[in-house]
């Protein structure tokens, strides 16, 4: 496994998620290679099976870690004897076989939401990864796609007919979940004890925070005891776009808090004591945040965009997260009916079961054996 580009969040909670449940006798895996930094591989369960390889260049900057990619992986998977390639950054342009790729990156392919970032660096940079990954794609010998919608989009993007693919969700960590709790009628808040809407995901043009701090605000013209609480780091223009915003609106941060970047263990602590979860983006591969929200038995109003309906289906209210006003009215329905949040939230939380890393493991590496059977 190259894991020399997963440094943080969804990719490397799913290298972990797989490797911590894969059963190696079932799936008739004798040795799991994994080529990363030395954090990453700190942060991987200790196994008999598994090999844990770094190298100086992979615990330097982005241009180092490339280096070691075109210069020295290809000799490393020959020298540690391994016979299926599995990159989940999605790129590869080495010349092993065969080599599955897993694409995670769709604001890459869309046009639309790179938009957003204006004439940046950023925008550039989306460009010039969707050339170098569809080539990538186009190498290899397999593709495992994270949503059904990612699989559709990707693949007329970029005309992939012939090569075998999968699509595999994610799990989520059992450390979410939680059994919805009975929903309380809109008089039992008040200003001392107000509901807590809560927003996790990082500050980027496409997740639209300001947009929820412009609704929250609304809502608490109009009277709502609401307060809301945006977890995240992010792009340093967004944030402060995003702090600009909350102090003309709240300049001594009463009822909109941004709590910045938060360690991951403390985020289950912010879904655990929340109210109401909104998701507001507009591009995702798969949306590992909202099934946290799901598992953690919370009411959610949600993007209405792809593939957000694809994963939480009928478990909430979905909203334009580009309107101001739809994304108020989506958190208002919920905060004036207690029975419809009671029920949204129970059918989410059944629906997350369906995302599990026992379940996300066994397909990964059954799909990775085949190519050495074959």
């Amino acid at each position: 496994i190259d894991a020399s580009n997963l440094i943080t969040g969804g990719g490397v909670s799913h290298l972990i998620g797989i490797i911590d449940n894969l059963d190696v006798e079932r799936q008739g895996v004798e040795k799991t290679v994994v080529f990363s930094n030395s954090r990453t591989l700190s942060l991987l369960p200790e196994k008999e099976w598994l090999i844990k390889k770094t190298h100086k260049w992979l615990n330097s900057n982005l241009f180092m870690r490339i280096l070691w990619r075109v210069f020295k992986l290809d000799n490393e998977i020959r020298r540690n004897d391994c016979d299926v390639l599995f990159v989940p950054s999605g790129i590869y342009r080495g010349h092993f076989h065969p080599n599955i790729v897993m694409p995670r990156n769709m604001l890459i392919y869309d046009e639309t939401e790179r938009r957003r970032f204006g004439f940046s660096w950023q925008y550039f940079k989306h460009i010039l990864l969707e050339i170098v990954q569809s080539r990538s794609i186009k190498n290899s010998d397999g593709i495992i796609f994270i949503s059904e919608y990612s699989k559709k989009f990707i693949s007329e993007k970029i005309k992939i007919k012939d090569i075998p693919s999968k699509t595999i969700y994610h799990g989520v960590s059992t450390e979410f979940r939680k059994e919805p709790e009975k929903q309380r009628d809109i008089k039992e808040f008040n200003e001392k004890n107000p509901i807590k809407i809560l927003y996790v995901s990082t500050v980027f043009p496409y997740k639209h925070q300001w947009i929820v701090v412009k609704a929250v605000n609304e809502l608490k013209k109009e009277g709502f005891p609401v307060e809301l609480h945006l977890v995240g780091g992010g792009e340093k223009k967004s944030i402060e776009k995003l702090n600009k915003l909350i102090e003309l609106y709240d300049e001594k941060r009463e009822f909109l808090k941004y709590h910045g970047n938060t360690e991951y263990k403390k985020i289950k602590d912010f879904y655990h004591s929340s109210d109401l979860f909104v998701y507001s983006s507009t591009c995702e591969t798969m949306p590992n945040i909202l099934i946290e929200a799901m598992s953690s038995g919370l009411p959610i109003a949600c993007s209405n965009y792809e593939p957000m309906p694809e994963i939480l289906k009928d478990g909430g209210i979905y909203f334009d997260p580009t309107s101001v006003k739809e994304t108020k009215d989506a958190m208002s329905e919920l905060i004036n009916n207690p029975s419809k949040r009671e029920n949204l939230a129970k059918t989410a939380f059944e629906i997350s079961k369906e995302f599990n890393w026992i379940k996300c493991s066994e397909e990964t590496f059954s799909f990775l054996t085949e190519f050495k059977k074959n």
